[in-house]
């Protein structure tokens, strides 16, 4: 990144849940409540790999006592001049935070070091000095999407309290044509309800303004959504204009894989063309995805929780559009885990 003097510094940026004791839990402006009640979050801290100084941290208080690992960041260089302008991360909750990589959020042209965010999500950006006591989102479905009339007998596009959209992975970053967007799938949690319906998001933040957040929030382009009880554990693969991922039913993070799998063994995968996602496509499998597919050449490769090599492709090395013809290759089983 380059800081606040226009020096190059090389940085290591990691998330985190809060410390195992938790915290007091708060009201949405941010004040604890006072009533013993503890509460779980998300946290990010950056450190100088020179030095190994911490440089700043992000923390934000759910509004339940859930803590889970949050999933991976992602960095994100919107002017491809080498240097990282951004840090984005979804949260348990299904809140999208996305924070400069040397952040001044209160203007004083000296790097912040401390940055927290209520539950309001609406509020001007607050602080003294370089703690700033409350900054907003990028995307947040309670505040962003409207209610839902009749979930679940209508899993439309909307936000049901109650129903949070868990981010387990790392936003997927495309860059392209001076325009930059982000992409996320939800459900990927050990909690997420089977009853629940999950989606795939798409958020193009090419005219987003950090510091003026959520008046210049970005544009969300699609809210794809999975059947019911279709989770995403691993990241979303781009290419050639579509998304590629795998799904799980079920649980994908017990102790032992072979319970995961005991209990159910099925999944999805799926092909989602970015700019039309009604062109989408299907294979179920008799497997679950934990992790990301794999696209080269026409061919897409996904490995099963038990261990299945799956490939699909027409065999023609032409990447094939989401809604073309496609076949199951071959498969090999790597493990039984037994």
């Amino acid at each position: 990144v380059a800081n606040k003097s226009g020096q190059v510094e090389y940085r290591a940026f990691i998330t985190t849940a809060l410390p195992k004791e938790k915290l007091p839990c708060e009201d949405s402006s941010g004040v604890p409540l006072g009533d013993g009640s503890l509460c779980g979050g998300i946290q990010i801290y950056v450190f100088d790999l020179i030095t190994g100084d911490q440089k700043w941290r992000f923390q934000h208080v759910y509004n339940s006592g859930l803590n889970n690992i949050p999933g991976s960041l992602a960095l994100i260089d919107v002017d491809q001049n080498g240097n990282e302008d951004y840090v984005v991360i979804g949260d348990m909750e299904g809140t999208l935070w996305l924070l400069p990589t040397v952040p001044d959020y209160d203007k004083n042209s000296t790097e912040d070091v401390l940055i927290k965010a209520d539950s309001t999500f609406t509020n001007l950006t607050s602080g003294i000095g370089d703690v700033i006591t409350d900054i907003n989102p990028l995307y947040a479905p309670s505040r962003d999407e409207s209610s839902c009339l009749l979930y679940p007998l209508s899993p439309d596009p909307c936000y049901e309290a109650g129903h949070d959209q868990p981010i387990g992975i790392s936003p997927t970053v495309i860059t392209e044509g001076g325009e930059t967007k982000l992409v996320w799938g939800t459900g990927g949690a050990d909690w997420a309800s089977d009853n629940d319906y999950f989606a795939v998001y798409a958020l193009d933040i090419t005219a987003v303004d950090v510091y003026d957040l959520p008046n210049k929030k970005g544009k969300l382009l699609s809210k794809t959504i999975l059947d019911q009880g279709e989770k995403i554990f691993g990241g979303i693969t781009f290419s050639e204009g579509s998304l590629f991922f795998g799904t799980v039913f079920g649980n994908a993070e017990g102790i032992n894989p072979k319970d995961d799998i005991a209990v159910s063994n099925q999944g999805n995968i799926r092909g989602i063309e970015l700019s039309n996602p009604s062109n989408s496509w299907k294979y179920v499998a008799n497997g679950k995805f934990r992790g990301s597919v794999f696209v080269s050449r026409g061919e897409l490769y996904a490995t099963t929780l038990d261990g299945q090599i799956i490939d699909i492709g027409d065999g023609k090395f032409n990447e094939p559009s989401a809604l073309s013809w496609y076949r199951l290759k071959n498969w090999r089983k790597v493990n039984d885990l037994q």
